[in-house]
């Protein structure tokens, strides 16, 4: 029996140390994070994928607050995986005593954000400044350790779909050539010619307040005369809500020469 303690003793030591070792393992492990766009959300249907977004801009800002404390990381996208991984600042882990604790994680990253955000906004007929025009944000509070956090983004901006629309019926050959808010081209999809819209990332707080609701649209069309005509339109959002994918129907008139 005297032969066999010191066995069982060291068959215990071992399974103590590997309880240890799974123990450090989950709990100084990096979070890192697998990205979704909420189904809840009011512009689930978007046009755009999280792959388009990440394209735009790869990295997200991490903030972890414990407590009093809050930390900030930057998180990159890693295209083969599909998840964001840590990549600079500081290191976040998954409180050790299990404290509460909240992630508030935000698209495009804040450096990104700060340098381009107000030249992206002005130049959103440019495509990857269209979309970076968008926030997305997701909260997750006192979350089990996991692998690969779920997250669930949201929405932080609006988005107008501006549409023009011959009226009457016409079958002239008027086409329109150029679109402009607020003296800004929006962005105008080019690969898909069948669908002649014109979307724009609209932030109230960005806009002067009276221009809020009086919008102005400048349209121009080509029409099967090969002449050149404005037409001014002007529209409403002062109701528009937070993330909401809004259409907006530029109906114009015709015969052309009403207003020539």
């Amino acid at each position: 029996m005297k032969y066999f303690l010191p066995l069982i003793l060291t068959i215990a030591l071992l399974i103590s140390c590997q309880k240890e070792d799974m123990t450090f393992e989950t709990t100084h492990k990096l979070i890192s994070f697998y990205p979704n766009i909420s189904q809840t959300d009011t512009r689930a249907t978007d046009d755009y994928s999280l792959t388009d977004y990440f394209n735009a801009c790869s990295t997200v800002t991490v903030r972890m607050i414990i407590g009093n404390e809050v930390k900030t990381a930057k998180y990159s996208y890693k295209a083969d995986t599909k998840n964001l991984e840590y990549a600079d600042g500081t290191p976040l882990y998954y409180p050790e005593d299990r404290s509460p604790y909240q992630l508030i994680i935000s698209w495009p990253d804040e450096e990104t954000y700060t340098q381009l955000g107000e030249a992206d906004y002005r130049h959103q007929e440019e495509a990857s400044s269209f979309i970076r025009c968008d926030r997305l944000s997701d909260t997750v509070n006192n979350a089990v350790g996991v692998e690969y956090l779920p997250i669930y983004f949201k929405h932080l901006k609006s988005k107008l779909t501006l549409i023009p629309v011959l009226s009457g019926g016409s079958t002239t050959d008027a086409v329109v050539t150029d679109l402009t808010v607020n003296g800004y081209k929006p962005f105008h999809n080019t690969a898909n010619p069948d669908v002649d819209t014109y979307q724009l990332i609209y932030d109230p707080s960005t806009e002067a307040e009276t221009t809020i609701s009086d919008n102005k649209v400048a349209v121009w069309l080509n029409t099967d005369s090969n002449t050149e005509i404005e037409y001014l339109f002007r529209f409403d959002v002062s109701n528009l809500k937070t993330g909401e994918n809004q259409k907006i129907n530029i109906v114009i008139p015709f015969p052309l020469y009403e207003f020539e």
